[in-house]
């Protein structure tokens, strides 16, 4: 019975703390589905830049002509001689040097670490043996009631 029992526990330790690893693990699912969606936002952010560079080039290769290089100009705020320049007042804003700015790639979540989810593996395991036990004694408790052994009829007066 105390082998049985053993294995049990064994069993009762080692099946959650394969479902723990795999699940929450440094290398398990949700460590690979954030790695996942920071894959997916580096890739949509590189053919970002990909279409600025190719913009770029192309605004490069016709530098060598006049209109190009006067929208270019024009573009960055210079003016033609004896043009007039408007300048529109914008409300007044305050920037504040501590402005933080968010990072649209999603977080890496890195995992729960080995000996974490060997100490709440342990807790189950202490959970379930108490459970065990109490379910063991409550059985052989009722067990005894079942079977009065010779004394039978002491119970009962006839």
């Amino acid at each position: 019975m105390t082998i049985k029992k053993l294995l049990l526990m064994l069993l009762c330790f080692l099946i959650p703390c394969v479902f723990l690893i795999t699940i929450f693990g440094e290398n398990g699912y949700l460590v690979n589905r954030s790695l996942e969606k920071r894959y997916e936002a580096l890739k949509q952010k590189e053919e970002l830049y990909l279409v600025k560079v190719a913009s770029l080039t192309q605004q490069y290769e016709q530098l060598d002509e006049n209109s190009a290089m006067d929208d270019l100009a024009l573009s960055l705020g210079y003016n033609r001689e004896g043009e007039k320049v408007f300048y529109f007042q914008e409300p007044d804003v305050e920037y504040s040097e501590n402005t933080v700015y968010k990072d649209d790639l999603p977080q890496i979540y890195h995992g729960m670490s080995l000996s974490l989810i060997f100490l709440i593996s342990l807790a189950i395991c202490f959970v379930c043996s108490i459970l065990i036990l109490v379910l063991f004694r409550h059985k052989s408790n009722d067990e005894s009631d079942v079977y009065r052994g010779d004394n039978y009829h002491e119970d009962y007066d006839f």
